[in-house]
């Protein structure tokens, strides 16, 4: 357990897990899009994500891919329904499906927090500084494909009086996010419905939980789900035992 962990350990308001919850595209719903990244083991990145978007977006295809990114968020777990909740003038609507990694292993796969540039109230700083490094980069072929804007650029994202999503508390891993079964901490469902999938979690030792628990309501669930798999495992080991 490293330091920071010590640290944070009894804070509320700072989460040890990183989410990534689905929602429809296309025509795939959210609960299909789940399914489909626990069968490919794979988050895909399917588009950039910055402040310097509505420049990426004049790039060739090939060039934007590089900057495609996955994207998570650290609000803590008692607060997922304020994501998944309907919010006035945000065009993407998440849904209550998804998975729960712990932070270690998203900082293993490269993962880092949003950068919000501070733009409010004329505090253009931070934000001219950006533009005087990353600029050139759409300006000069030279400037293209080094590796130092497409590490750094991915991560930027604006806040000002017309645009501010930091509390989204967002984090992003450039490129595909590719994970084992294991490696999930739990899987984000409805808290009605969906039996089918919370079996097989169940069966296969990983926790849910729902949008809307409390801290002990989410506990009491983990509590039920082990006593579920400790009874399944059992189960299958008399069966195996019989002749």
């Amino acid at each position: 357990m490293s330091k920071t962990t010590h640290a944070i350990k009894y804070r509320e308001d700072l989460s040890q897990f990183i989410i990534h919850l689905t929602r429809d595209t296309g025509n795939k719903s959210a609960r299909e899009n789940l399914i489909s990244i626990l069968g490919t083991k794979t988050i895909l990145a399917c588009n950039p994500h910055s402040m310097f978007s509505p420049l990426i977006d004049r790039l060739n295809y090939t060039e934007k891919q590089q900057l495609n990114v996955a994207c998570f968020t650290e609000i803590p777990l008692h607060q997922l329904h304020l994501l998944v909740r309907e919010i006035q003038g945000r065009q993407i609507k998440l849904k209550p499906y998804g998975l729960v990694f712990k932070k270690e292993f998203i900082l293993q796969k490269g993962g880092h927090p949003v950068l919000y540039i501070n733009s409010y109230f004329g505090n253009l700083t931070v934000n001219e500084a950006m533009k005087r490094l990353f600029l050139p980069f759409f300006r000069e072929k030279s400037y293209r494909f080094t590796e130092e804007v497409r590490a750094i650029m991915p991560f930027l994202s604006i806040m000002n009086e017309q645009y501010d999503f930091s509390w989204e508390r967002e984090w992003r891993v450039l490129g595909n996010f590719e994970f084992e079964h294991k490696d999930i901490a739990a899987l984000v469902l409805p808290s009605t419905g969906e039996e089918h999938i919370k079996q097989a979690a169940s069966e296969a030792g990983v926790a849910v939980i729902s949008p809307g628990l409390t801290y002990e309501e989410i506990v009491y669930q983990l509590i039920l789900q082990q006593r579920e798999t400790r009874f399944l495992t059992e189960k299958n080991l008399k069966q195996f035992a019989e002749p």
